[in-house]
């Protein structure tokens, strides 16, 4: 990297907490990024969870304006990119890139990680709510102070094209997640068959699903073990269901909390089989991450999985909350240790040819220099 190289800050979550926004923020200031560009990021996460304490959020939230309207005024970058989930904390991030447009000559980008769905959280992105021609006027406003928008998958920008203006259309790109191929290392020799489930521990990740469906197998199987990597739960039944496990005698339930680094490639490592039963989901990271460890995908069939996972080749769809499926699945791959490795073959090519971060970077390269020539 030279004194040349294009300035770029990013404004958005950094992990800790886990999180799949998270997770590509720390990609945009990883190694590989910082070696192309001069990276700077606005972590938009306390370092204390405050935001669980609601008269703590105007506070926060204040400061990373203040944050935010001092770099615009005095650190120069040469393009800005904004990290946003589909809520209602967009506004928040309509707003940074106003002050970019209005106080910078600095290009902005609207890196969108969400689509259009049901979920009453994801406000305003509601299909009922995106209808209404007052909502669709303001996030025109809102999108159009950004160079361009980066959505997740070509099927998200289409559900976009009748709610957002032509040119915001013509102006946006298509930029999947990604992940750092060469971090995984080789797949470790291990006794046994060894379930994954990496991501949060609530009801919603449908890890009590996955827990059910452990229960008959390995009773079933002596050899099976799981392996859970996660934050831990505040809710009250699973979080007694895991202490139940861990309580167990010779339970075969592994719980090693948050992982990262070196801790995350270990367990990766010895992985069989990722699963991930969950309700709600959009564009999981965690998948790309099996798949460049050359793991097999056991996945709920929800938000844009469909396009990432494809059916019997990367591993199995299933439908959320189908217990039965998810259980025969599991047992389908412990009984088939061949498939599993060609599975995980065709996985880390994938990963390699499609979602490796060298790809995101001549991506992002190439957008930066939109309008430059």
């Amino acid at each position: 990297m030279s004194e040349t190289s294009p300035k770029i800050i990013i404004i958005g979550p950094s992990t800790p907490p886990p999180g799949g926004v998270a997770a590509i923020v720390e990609q945009f200031s990883g190694q590989h990024f910082k070696e192309v560009f001069h990276v700077k990021l606005i972590n938009t996460v306390p370092k204390v969870n405050l935001l669980r304490f609601k008269i703590c959020k105007p506070f926060n939230w204040t400061r990373y304006t203040i944050q935010v309207i001092i770099h615009a005024l005095f650190f120069r970058h040469h393009s800005v990119i904004l990290q946003m989930s589909n809520d209602k904390i967009c506004i928040r991030e309509f707003f940074f890139a106003w002050v970019y447009k209005t106080f910078t000559h600095s290009k902005i980008f609207i890196h969108f990680h969400g689509n259009i769905t049901n979920r009453k959280k994801a406000y305003p992105f509601i299909p009922e709510v995106i209808e209404k021609k007052s909502i669709q006027k303001k996030l025109n406003f809102g999108f159009s102070q950004a160079d361009a928008v980066l959505f997740l998958t070509e099927n998200i920008q289409k559900s976009f094209t009748p709610y957002l203006s032509k040119s915001i259309i013509e102006k946006s790109v298509v930029i999947n997640n990604f992940t750092t191929v060469e971090f995984f290392q080789n797949k470790k020799k291990h006794s046994g068959f060894n379930i994954l489930y990496v991501g949060r521990f609530s009801q919603e990740k449908g890890l009590h699903d996955l827990l059910t469906s452990f229960k008959f197998l390995s009773e079933k199987y002596p050899d099976i073990r799981c392996h859970l990597c996660g934050e831990l739960s505040t809710d009250k039944e699973l979080k007694q269901a895991l202490q139940n496990e861990e309580n167990a005698k010779d339970s075969k339930v592994i719980n090693h909390g948050i992982v990262y680094g070196i801790k995350k490639a270990e367990v990766f490592s010895i992985a069989d089989v990722l699963v991930l039963p969950s309700y709600r989901e959009i564009f999981p990271v965690v998948i790309l991450e099996a798949y460049a460890q050359g793991v097999p995908v056991i996945a709920a069939n929800t938000g844009v999985v469909n396009e990432i996972l494809q059916d019997n080749v990367n591993g199995f769809l299933i439908e959320s909350g189908d217990i039965k499926t998810l259980t025969e699945k599991i047992e389908y791959l412990y009984n088939n240790s061949e498939l599993c490795k060609q599975i995980g073959t065709i996985n880390k090519q994938v990963a390699t040819e499609k979602y490796d971060v060298k790809i995101a970077i001549e991506k992002i390269r190439k957008i930066l220099n939109r309008g430059n020539s």
